[in-house]
């Protein structure tokens, strides 16, 4: 799974990453958001991202 912040289609991400990385490390699903949950410094908040995973009825790791 991997988060997007932007406009951008899924069809044209899947077209990147099959370019640039290896065809089984290409994510099979996207979250789409507004923007990317950050802290007061601007780190990206994993563990918000982690919850929105598990939000999406992904399995857990």
């Amino acid at each position: 799974m991997a988060f997007v912040a932007g406009d951008v289609a899924p069809e044209d991400l899947d077209a990147i990453c099959l370019n640039q990385i290896a065809r089984f490390k290409r994510p099979k699903d996207y979250v789409f958001l507004e923007e990317l949950p950050k802290n007061s410094s601007g780190k990206t908040l994993r563990r918000e991202l982690r919850e929105l995973d598990s939000a999406h009825g992904a399995p857990d790791r």
